[in-house]
Parts: structure tokens; C-alpha cells; sequence
């Protein structure tokens, strides 16, 4: 088996981020674990020709990823979301080069909404794909609980 060059560090969801311009440090605001969002407050979005119900709100996916030994390393990065039931839907994709003094990087995703019809688990896997190499592995992965409630404020 190959060995493993760039390694997920940490991710995280929040609904703001802020980067310092003199030390490069990364604030992050509103970490999300859990949304609780009543079924009045949701969108209709289409995709693919078809409707669906989303979640309003400003999202960040905040990853770190380090470089593993002395030698250059390029690969290609995406976020897929899978909800309760299964389903998986892209949401970004990236190709990060780390060569020379570079040895980290960090990716910022930002999203208006995440598309949520159902109450449960929604997981944000992190797949890489380094040069030379042929298949996506999970680097890493984000999670957040969804609720969605009806008007008594039970969840449905």
C-alpha cells in the first residue's frame, strides 16, 4: 500500500471565520454541532430539475491539512455531504500543492444554506487524492445534527 503523504489535521463547521493578517491564525466563530431549524424557516431549493428543502444559513468548513515527511507533495481535495438517508451531493473540490517551505494548508469552504429535508446526521467526508494515484480515500470528516421541528417545536 502507497504511503500517505498529506494528512487531515482537524475540520471544523462554524458560521464565521477570521484570518489575522500578521500571524496567519484562523479565528473561528459560532462552531456548528447542531442545528435545530423549525420546517416554516426552510427553503425550497431545485436541483437537478428537482425541488428540495434547504436550511438558510451562512456555513464554513474550516480544514487543516499537513504534509507528511520532507518531500513535495500535490493532491486533489473534495467535500462530499451524505444526509440520513444516504444520499451524497459534491460541494467543493480543490488541488492544493505543498513543495518547498510550504508544509500545511488550510481550506476555507463557504456555503448559504446546506440542503436538509430530514431530521438526522449529515457528515462532510474530506476525500484526497494525491498525484500519481488513481482513487479518493477519506482524509477526514465533519458532522453536524439536524432537527427539524414542526410548529410545537417537536421534531418531525
Amino acid at each position: 500500500m502507497k504511503q500517505v503523504r498529506i494528512k487531515h489535521a482537524w475540520s471544523v463547521l462554524c458560521s464565521g471565520v477570521s484570518i489575522d493578517r500578521n500571524s496567519n491564525n484562523a479565528s473561528l466563530f459560532n462552531v456548528i454541532e447542531q442545528i435545530n431549524a423549525p420546517r416554516r424557516n426552510l427553503i425550497e431549493v431545485t436541483s437537478e430539475d428537482k425541488p428540495e428543502l434547504a436550511i438558510p444559513m451562512d456555513m464554513n468548513l474550516v480544514s487543516s491539512w499537513y504534509r507528511a515527511g520532507d518531500d513535495p507533495v500535490s493532491a486533489d481535495i473534495k467535500v462530499e455531504v451524505h444526509d440520513p438517508l444516504g444520499n451524497k451531493r459534491e460541494l467543493e473540490s480543490y488541488h492544493v500543492d505543498m513543495n518547498g517551505d510550504v508544509r500545511r494548508v488550510r481550506l476555507l469552504a463557504y456555503w448559504q444554506g446546506i440542503r436538509a429535508s430530514v431530521s438526522g446526521r449529515y457528515i462532510f467526508n474530506l476525500l484526497v487524492r494525491e498525484d500519481g494515484s488513481q482513487d479518493f480515500i477519506k482524509g477526514g470528516e465533519a458532522a453536524i445534527d439536524v432537527h427539524i421541528l414542526d410548529k410545537g417545536g417537536e421534531e418531525k
